[in-house]
């Protein structure tokens, strides 16, 4: 036997079997393995990872993840991230990344991802006074003591937004800071193009928030708009909107600046022109076409008006206060008040009309009504005048030239064919609620504009829900942004964010969404329908992701916040005093409570507690007020109040309290009654609880420590038991002896004498000089009046009945329900002119100028004086400052006389 060849044999079976088990072959062999894990943590798209280098894998979701290939049992494995995600930006990282696989799969690769942050941060310019605060996403206070530099020390997750405001404006000198590029949304970078600029102004905020409805063009959150009901967008990337109750067009470029378009503040009418020569009546609807012209749905003008891109104006279909539903060619056709507007690609024009028609304008002007029948409601598809409708009040269109309205009586979603066929997208006609789902089987409530992405899919504001909605082309309903019957103003993700009864809605070509959120509070104590009602008067941001965003316009935020500055909040403050260290008090009258403001800005409670109406005495917040109204100072810095009524909207309810007294706080704190019983109204002359009250409201001290009270009337005296309407003006001695020191209880008018034979409208304001002088606004009277210390009583400025704002010397000046008004030591009287929003001065020989605000316009603005001021209720002067209180809080004007 060979053993040679024998044991060279052996090798050769032994190297083979080594290639096979190599090979994976062989009977007894691994077979090959597959390699994966765990993502966990993953928000952001584009995630790919790697084994050895290669096999890419795309990752989209959280969860278990295996390569494609397998790899050889007993062989090495590496996965790598090889593209870490975006949009968010996010870092991911592999745990037990390397190894050598064995015989089973391997499966305990874990991927953890972090979404990355960045610091947002900037340059601030011109500071000069000190106490500078500034905040991101209303956190991260961030004192700011110098020029140059800033950055908030909390980073900002990628894909979040980020909101940069002012918490806190400086003083010595007062300045008023704005934020330039202070809103966005955090990408793959830090955010360092932030600018805050400030500057010294005459006029700027003192205490409170300036949020609220006005007419102030600027940048962002400066501009003010005025119940705005309609937006849309064109291909720069500009915004439109319909400021319906300011009559304007008003236009928000790329840059955040809101200016007027159209038309004049405050003026309505329905004249062609350019610009500002050009007037409207409650524009509720706007389009655009494709060469930048801009339509509008003139609505109590009854017409179609076209502004070409220079801002000329000109009536495109109907005729201005002839209203109708006629077809025909431009001014031969008849709208009834036209609400919504929307342009197709080839430059029809759409319009939801009458409540109950859409009709069709060609670009020549052709009308004709497309479907429904004027005067004719229901909720009914069909072609044509088949058709109904009920209150359509948004409309939009999509690339094939259909048509589809946000049919708001009727809760649904309609869509209308080329050729007229008008069916229900989305919900049930007369059913509402807030439900998603397909079909008729969703539910709205009051929708109201929509808009059309590229895609197809339909945007619906559900102004009933607060809510936005999103309906595919498939019909799927579900909510966007907001949540269902939760009302509020608050930016956020989705469900996050709130809304106020969302309106207009338009859309961009980058998906981005735009909501007009205009809301009426109703609910006011004052002045229902004026600018302070209209508390969510903004422009959104809603992203293809999203994340919304207040674009332009600011909220006016009632409350009862302490803090200092613009951290503080109001509720409706009314009258207004300041101490001998240059402490501020204001009737704070929706939160029934005396708030006291330091020269720092720092803003406490003095007196009451919020939300709890009451007529108790006692120390601070142990004390109780029902709608304090008039707020004065003596000498020894004693505060008096005038602790009124608080009206109800229930006639058989006609007030919620009615405490109608005259309270006195000392330094300490401690609040007594000094003259009249809670509850007891009437006119009654006597000494602390034997006098009687009807409303009082104005009160001031003289120098001999007497105090005047304005005992106004009350407006609903026909449904209380026992009407008593005083317009008198009562006097207090510092003993508590009530007297009836000018007018007559239950005689309204405007005669000038002595004593009772005098008579006022209504007096809101008393002031008195060094001499012993003694001024009225008479608000009802539209005058202010005189009471020399002997009682003669005489009209120093306007005329009684005749409403205005004209300046101008004695009875040629005109006032418009002046309120509060105060002295200087120079003799000049300042009189809070609410209606138009202005401050009055009066200089000695009764000459009339108009020192802060612009008559008509609202919300605030501050700078050089005249400034914005929106409808001033208190008026206090200290050495050259004026202290105003309007809707949001305290404003400061100074230099004065």
């Amino acid at each position: 036997m060979d053993t040679t060849s024998s044991g060279a044999s052996g090798a050769a079976v032994a190297f083979a079997t080594l290639v096979l088990a190599a090979c994976g072959g062989g009977g007894g062999s691994a077979p090959p393995v597959t390699v994966g894990g765990t993502v966990s943590g993953l928000v952001g798209i584009g995630l790919v990872l790697a084994d050895n280098g290669s096999d890419h894998l795309p990752v989209t979701g959280n969860g278990a993840f295996a390569f494609g290939r397998t790899i050889p049992a007993g062989s090495t494995f590496n996965v790598s991230v090889l593209a870490q995600p975006t949009n968010p930006t996010q870092a991911c990282a592999v745990k037990n990344a390397t190894g050598r696989a064995g015989s089973g799969n391997v499966m305990g690769i874990a991927v953890t991802c972090t979404t990355n942050s960045y610091i947002v941060s900037g340059l601030v310019s011109g500071l000069a006074g000190s106490g500078l605060v500034l905040s991101v996403n209303g956190g991260d206070a961030l004192a700011v003591s110098a020029n140059g530099s800033f950055k908030f020390a909390s980073p900002i997750a990628s894909g979040a937004a980020y909101s940069v405001s002012v918490q806190v404006q400086p003083t010595n000198p007062f300045q008023f800071c704005n934020v330039g590029g202070g809103d966005g949304e955090i990408a793959a970078a830090p955010v360092t193009d932030v600018t805050v600029i400030c500057a010294s102004h005459p006029i700027s905020l003192f205490a409170g928030n300036l949020g609220g409805a006005g007419t102030a063009d600027g940048h962002g959150s400066a501009a003010r708009f005025y119940g705005a009901q309609a937006v849309a967008t064109d291909r720069a990337g500009n915004i439109y909107v319909a400021d319906t109750f300011n009559e304007i067009i008003r236009k928000l470029g790329p840059g955040g600046i809101v200016t007027t378009l159209a038309g004049t503040r405050g003026v309505f009418g329905s004249v062609d022109g350019i610009g500002a020569a050009a007037r409207f009546d409650a524009p509720s609807g706007v389009a655009t076409d494709t060469a930048g012209n801009v339509y509008v749905a003139d609505t109590n003008n009854h017409t179609i008006r076209k502004i070409t891109p220079a801002g000329v104006v000109t009536t495109f279909a109907g005729t201005a206060g002839d209203s109708g539903s006629a077809d025909g060619t431009g001014a031969a056709a008849r709208f009834n008040f036209p609400t919504s507007i929307a342009i197709d690609t080839t430059g029809n024009v759409y319009v939801g009309d009458a409540g109950s028609t859409i009709r069709k304008i060609t670009p020549t002007g052709v009308v004709t009504t497309l479907a429904g029948t004027a005067g004719v409601y229901g909720g009914a598809d069909g072609i044509g005048a088949a058709a109904r409708f009920r209150l359509p009040y948004g409309i939009a269109t999509d690339a094939a030239g259909n048509v589809f309205v946000g049919d708001t009586g009727n809760s649904t979603v309609r869509k209308i064919t080329p050729a007229g066929v008008v069916t229900t997208l989305a919900g049930a006609a007369g059913i509402s609620g807030s439900a998603d789902g397909i079909g008729a089987a969703a539910r709205f409530f009051n929708s109201y504009g929509v808009a059309i992405d590229a895609a197809g899919n339909v945007y619906v504001g559900d102004s009933g829900n607060s809510t936005i909605r999103k309906i595919t082309p498939t019909g799927l309903v579900t909510t966007l942004a907001g949540a269902a019957g939760d009302v509020g103003s608050a930016d956020g993700v989705a469900a996050a964010a709130r809304f106020y009864y969302p309106y207009g809605i338009a859309i961009d070509a980058a998906g981005n969404l735009y909501v007009a959120n205009f809301y009426l509070d109703n609910t006011k104590t004052y002045t229902n329908y004026s600018a302070d009602n209209f508390r969510n008067s903004t422009i959104r941001k809603i992203t293809p992701k999203g994340i919304v965003t207040t674009l332009a316009g600011e909220i006016a935020a009632a409350g009862s916040t302490d803090g200092i500055g613009a951290a503080a909040l109001f509720n409706h403050p009314s009258g207004i005093a300041t101490d001998n260290a240059g402490n501020v008090y204001v009737a704070d009258t929706d939160n029934h409570t005396i708030r006291k403001v330091t020269p720092a800005g720092v803003v406490t409670t003095f007196a009451g507690t919020a939300g709890s109406p009451g007529s108790a005495d006692g120390i601070g917040t142990a004390a109780r007020f029902c709608g304090p109204i008039g707020v004065a100072t003596d000498t020894a810095d004693n505060v008096y109040v005038t602790d009124g009524v608080i009206y109800s909207n229930a006639m058989d309810v006609p007030f919620l309290c009615a405490n109608t007294l005259v309270r006195k706080i000392t330094p300490a704190g401690l609040v007594t009654t000094l003259a009249g019983t809670a509850g007891m109204q009437g006119s009654a002359d006597g000494t602390g609880a034997a006098a009687s009250f009807c409303n009082p409201a104005g009160i001031a001290t003289d120098n001999a420590g007497n105090l005047y009270v304005a005992d106004g009337g009350l407006l609903y005296t026909a449904a209380l038991p026992n009407p008593c309407v005083n317009s008198t003006i009562r006097k207090i001695t510092s003993a508590g002896v009530v007297t009836t020191l000018a007018g007559t209880a239950g005689t309204q008018g405007s005669a000038d004498g002595t004593g009772a034979a005098a008579q006022f409208y209504n007096p809101s304001g008393v002031a008195t000089d060094a001499a012993g002088n003694i001024y009225v606004s008479d608000t009802n009277n539209h005058t202010i009046r005189m009471i020399t210390p002997s009682g003669t009583v005489t009209t120093l400025a306007g005329t009684a009945g005749i409403y205005g704002v004209a300046d101008g010397s004695g009875a040629a000046a005109q006032f418009g329900n002046p309120l509060d008004l105060t002295t200087d030591t120079a003799g000049n009287l300042y009189v809070a002119d609410s209606d138009h929003s202005t401050i009055r001065k009066i200089a000695p020989g009764a000459v009339v100028t108009t020192v802060v605000g612009v008559p008509g316009q609202t919300g605030f603005a501050a700078g050089a004086l005249p400034g914005v001021i929106g409808a001033p209720r208190g008026v206090s002067i200290m050495g050259t400052t004026l202290y105003i209180t309007f809707y949001g809080g305290v404003a400061v004007a100074h230099d004065f006389p």
